[in-house]
Formats: structure tokens, sequence, C-alpha cells
């Protein structure tokens, strides 16, 4: 018994849907590294709204990862705590709106020497590029990040 041509193009336009959607709906994990370019130990506290990363130690040239998957409505956010001998600070470490486009799968961030800042390691077209931050207002960390 044959299917009516209808119903088979119903079925066929709605597998085709089915994929476009997953496709958007289910983002890429990506990969985020910090490194420690300081000459002391750096403790790194990173969290999101919802998961822990839990405390880590990075001794100088050291690197901790972790992945997720960004969600679908572009509002994933991850922040750090950086604490070291001479001082303590924050930083959103992934913002969704900022990183999706210069960070699809992996995002090495490194914190510099002097401690003035964060920087991140993008690919450019034939080489790759330092893109620097300021550290995160702790006032507003704190405030924004509970």
């Amino acid at each position: 018994m044959a299917l009516p041509t209808r119903y088979v193009l119903f079925l066929t336009v709605l597998l085709l849907l089915k994929n476009t959607c997953e496709a958007q709906i289910v983002k890429h994990k990506t990969h985020l590294q910090i490194s420690n370019y300081m000459e002391t130990e750096l403790t790194i506290h990173c969290k999101s709204k919802d998961n822990d990363i839990g405390v880590k130690t990075l001794p100088p040239q050291g690197s901790y990862a972790f992945s997720f998957r960004p969600n679908f409505w572009n509002s994933t956010l991850f922040f750090c705590k950086f604490t070291w001998k001479d001082g303590s600070h924050w930083f959103d470490i992934y913002v969704q709106t900022r990183d999706q486009h210069s960070c699809v799968k992996n995002c090495n961030w490194f914190v510099v020497k002097n401690g003035s800042g964060v920087c991140r390691l993008i690919e450019g077209e034939a080489h790759l590029v330092d893109m620097c931050y300021p550290w995160n207002d702790a006032s507003h960390a704190e405030s924004s990040h509970h």
C-alpha cells in the first residue's frame, strides 16, 4: 500500500525542520582554559549561576580548563575570582554575547605577569592576537553574581 504523497511530503518537511532546529538549539561545547602567566601562585574560583566549577590553585605557567555548552538564549555567563599574593579581582571569563563568535569551541585566557588584567588569545586570519581586558569592578562582581 503506497503512502499518500502529501503524507510523505509532510514527514520530509518535518524531518528537515527537526534537524535545522537542533542545529540552532544545541550549541557546540566551549572549552575554556585559564593560564597563569604571573610569577606567583594564582588561585581561581569560577562559577556560573547554576554551576560552581570549584577552587583551583595554579603554579606559575600552570593552566586549568573546563568545558560547558552555551545556552540557546545567549545568556551564558561564567565569572571567576582570581587571588594571588598581592591582590584579588573578579572577571567575567565567559559572556556569551561578547565571546560567542571569538570563542566558538576554544577560549584561551591568561592572567598577565603584573596582574593588571586578563588577556585572551584570538585566532586572526593569519596569526594570534592578544585581547586584554581590565578586571571587573569588585562591587559590580559581588552584586551581580549572587
